[in-house]
């Protein structure tokens, strides 16, 4: 390192030197060169070798400079790549609702054994239905007597008014509401004993809605 350093000034030195030369030798002052320095003409008068000098100690200057840039100074680091990934998607859950039930009513015909000529029909709905509500019942032939009208026990009364008028019985009720999926059935008696009557069509009138069901 110290070499380094001693050859970079002796250049260094040679350059200022030359730079010195030319201007005194553009100055055209040789009679007073010669009387005051008379070694420095020596050294004009060997311009060639002097040229090649100044070449080389340009040179080394220029490498050296060049080797310090390179190597001695340190890199500049170069930046950070940072990549950001993207936000993951959101969770997206999808709750699928079950289809709404139709409100409506069934009715079902039993026999009943021990009267032959007598049917049930047993109706039961998936929705309640307040009262005042009425219900028309049509048979396949025309009954002669019915039962009153059976709901299921529920601490109120039945009140309603129930007649035949051919083939239909006909309930006009006050009370009690129909309960969903709780059954209320109806006993007809037929004219003879060969078969019983057949519940073909039920009419179910309440507050806004008009309700026919079949077996």
């Amino acid at each position: 390192m110290i070499l380094r350093v001693v050859v970079w000034l002796s250049a260094v030195i040679v350059v200022i030197g030359a730079i010195v030369f030319l201007v005194i030798d553009a100055m055209d002052k040789v009679e007073s060169i010669q009387k005051r320095a008379p070694w420095i003409l020596k050294i004009l008068e060997r311009r060639d070798a002097f040229v090649a000098l100044l070449m080389i100690c340009t040179v080394l200057l220029i490498g050296d400079g060049y080797e310090l840039l390179t190597k001695e100074m340190p890199e500049v680091p170069a930046l950070p790549n940072v990549t950001f990934p993207p936000p993951p998607a959101p969770h997206i859950t999808v709750d699928q609702l079950a289809h709404p039930i139709k409100e409506q009513c069934w009715v079902r015909n039993y026999a009943v054994p021990s009267v032959p000529s007598s049917g049930m029909a047993t109706m039961f709905c998936n929705t309640t239905y307040k009262a005042p509500f009425s219900l028309v019942i049509e048979y396949d032939q025309n009954p002669v007597g019915a039962e009153p009208i059976t709901f299921p026990v529920k601490g109120e009364f039945a009140k309603y008014m129930e007649n035949l008028q051919d083939n239909r019985l006909i309930g006009m009720f006050d009370s009690p509401t129909i309960i969903p999926n709780q059954p209320f059935s109806v006993v007809v008696h037929g004219a003879n004993n060969k078969s019983f009557p057949l519940a073909t069509k039920v009419t179910l009138r309440a507050k806004n809605v008009v309700q026919e069901f079949r077996p």
